[in-house]
């Protein structure tokens, strides 16, 4: 009887892992679906749409998890990229701080870019953002182009080129010899 309910406990946690496991994928929204509509709030005072966002070509949505670990130590290759674009491509963070949390997050990493307070994670979520950092195009028509889940050197320079593409210039030096050489995320 011992064996019988063994197997069973086992089989259950063993269903419970199958069930569970896509939860902590890291596959990113496939290119061509839509990218989901939203208004949030932001870090600029405004309150930002996807056909805002869009109006005027691509958008880099940067994925930030507040507490992550490897989130912070990724913030400055990603600030980085928005200040290389910085009015060529809309570089903007969506994140599950609040409006009342970002001062302290912003005195710590001092972004150059906007950061939509998504406490929801309805956008996060929308744009399959599991894990961070995470970073994701979005084309002029609001769909997905693209999803970089984490980020090391050659992600990073990946997503310099396209940010340099959807600006229409070319890539810029950047500094990610700091950066891992295989992909992290947390």
């Amino acid at each position: 009887m011992k064996t019988l309910h063994h197997f069973a406990w086992v089989g259950a946690l063993g269903a419970a892992v199958l069930l569970t496991a896509g939860c902590s994928s890291t596959e990113p929204v496939a290119a061509g679906a839509a990218a989901p509509k939203f208004s949030l709030a932001a870090s600029d005072g405004k309150t930002h749409t996807l056909e805002s966002l869009t109006a005027s070509g691509p958008v880099f949505f940067y994925g930030i998890k507040e507490g992550c670990p490897v989130n912070a130590k990724a913030e400055d290759f990603y600030d980085q990229l928005a200040k290389a674009y910085a009015g060529k491509a809309t570089f903007v963070g969506v994140s599950n701080l609040s409006a009342e949390t970002f001062p302290k997050w912003k005195d710590k990493f001092g972004p150059s870019y906007t950061v939509m307070f998504d406490t929801d994670k309805e956008l996060i979520n929308g744009l399959g953002m599991k894990r961070s950092p995470w970073l994701v195009q979005v084309n002029k028509d609001g769909s997905v182009a693209k999803s970089w889940p984490g980020y090391s050197t050659l992600d990073l320079e990946d997503m310099s080129e396209a940010m340099a593409a959807a600006a229409g210039v070319a890539p810029a030096t950047l500094d990610f010899d700091a950066a891992p050489a295989k992909t992290s995320y947390g």
